[in-house]
């Protein structure tokens, strides 16, 4: 469970969100990746969540970049907010409704 924090990501002595979060599913074939989002239940910080967004669509030769997909707690009300934080090609989970903009 990403969002107890285990202490394999506390960086500098883990791995960083961005890796293990964005690029490590890269590698593995994933579509996209489901991480704590700051503000919602979970103790992600704003800065860690956008490096695990940037970890899903930087450059990375052959491996296609993957959808970003901030969840826990969130609510419709911070959808325009999330949109303007993570762009229009994010995954947002909310509760039990998915809403995706490509």
């Amino acid at each position: 469970n990403p969002g107890k924090n285990p202490s394999h990501i506390h960086h500098p002595h883990g791995l960083s969100h961005d890796f293990l979060f964005g690029i490590l599913p890269r590698l593995c074939g994933a579509d996209a990746v489901i991480f704590p989002n700051a503000g919602g239940r979970f103790q992600f910080t704003r800065e860690e969540c956008l490096s695990v967004a940037n970890g899903c669509r930087r450059p990375m030769g052959r491996f296609l970049s993957i959808l970003p997909s901030p969840a826990g707690g969130m609510k419709l009300d911070r959808v325009e907010e999330m949109r303007n934080e993570f762009g229009d090609d994010t995954l947002f989970l909310i509760g039990m409704m998915t809403l995706i903009f490509v």
